[in-house]
């Protein structure tokens, strides 16, 4: 996962690495509740003396060997803590090997809901995925933007050693010209969490789409995010059209603006999470179609009319 010549050369990178990954044992070891300042002192000092020993052949157990050499019994307790995901734990044949994700493609998507019911190792296998993400992006172009976009994740990434985490992805992708884009239900669920909540505090860009009036009377009365009475009525005005349109805010560093996302016919039926347009291309496949065929045939039937698409008048937005 680390580049080994980077990492000698580079002591910065070195550290931002080992910083992340301290973030992963972290949540390893610490399922409830956040580590404190000595035990994240003592994981930080296992993972950089288990590299030392092996590069990137060192794996968890050269990390758990480390904490249980140290004698001190928050160090052991952790390793203790370690042991499911260690070779031979419950969870270590999920960590063994040195193959990586290519990330290289233009997009790459990782789904998780295989992990559903699994909350902690999901958040750890999504932590990690972050990780190699901003990886990428060190070494990717810097002329190139770039973003790691995380949908529904919140639930995962609870507690203050998450919210470290995320801040200091976020601080690593802005390095090398890229980003950090998160969506959710609503803007409550931003305050569920600490690390939802870093993620809403660092964003310099925010897209509102509609909203029940009680979220932007909250919105508002705590303050969180400036909102004048024009944005306040425009972001009670939004609505969307299934299949058709979604009306938005974008909220930036010079004010905000209405906007409508149209997409083409094609693109709806791509991106569909409804369980009939799934079911629907499913039909259309076990009758011999291919995916694209089957997207074709729905979306040649689902054209939407100029009309339907033509924006509302909001009144406006801040100039």
């Amino acid at each position: 996962m680390i580049d080994s010549a980077a990492a000698q050369a580079d002591g910065d990178y070195r550290e931002e690495c080992f910083a992340m990954l301290a973030g992963v044992l972290s949540r390893m070891c610490r399922r409830r509740g956040a580590i404190d300042d000595i035990e994240a002192a003592l994981i930080h000092e296992a993972i950089a003396a288990a590299w030392d020993e092996g590069g990137n052949a060192a794996d968890l157990a050269a990390v758990r060997k480390h904490l249980e050499a140290r004698g001190d019994r928050r160090a052991s307790d952790m390793a203790t803590a370690l042991g499911p995901w260690c070779p031979g734990g419950s969870m270590g044949r999920l960590f063994e090997g040195t193959a990586v994700p290519d990330l290289g493609r233009s997009v790459t998507v990782f789904e998780l809901a295989e992990l559903k019911g699994r909350g902690d190792l999901q958040a750890v296998v999504l932590m990690l995925v972050v990780f190699l993400a901003t990886q990428r992006m060190y070494h990717g172009e810097r002329t190139r933007a770039k973003a790691i976009v995380i949908d529904e994740a919140w639930d995962l990434l609870s507690g203050d050693d998450s919210r470290a985490f995320l801040e200091g992805a976020a601080r690593r992708a802005r390095k090398y010209r890229g980003s950090l884009v998160t969506g959710t239900q609503s803007v409550n669920d931003y305050y569920a969490n600490p690390a939802a909540r870093a993620a809403w505090e660092n964003s310099d860009w925010v897209i509102f789409l509609a909203q029940k009036d009680e979220s932007v009377e909250l919105l508002k009365s705590e303050k969180r995010i400036h909102c004048d009475p024009g944005m306040e009525q425009a972001l009670k005005s939004l609505t969307t059209a299934d299949g058709r349109f979604a009306e938005l805010v974008l909220h930036g560093p010079d004010g905000w603006r209405v906007a409508r996302l149209v997409l083409d016919a094609w693109s709806v039926a791509l991106y569909s999470s409804r369980g009939e347009a799934f079911a629907e291309v499913e039909r259309h496949k076990a009758g011999g179609l291919t995916t694209v065929e089957a997207i074709d045939r729905i979306a040649g039937a689902e054209r939407p009319t100029a009309s339907e698409t033509q924006p509302a008048n909001h009144g406006g937005g801040q100039q």
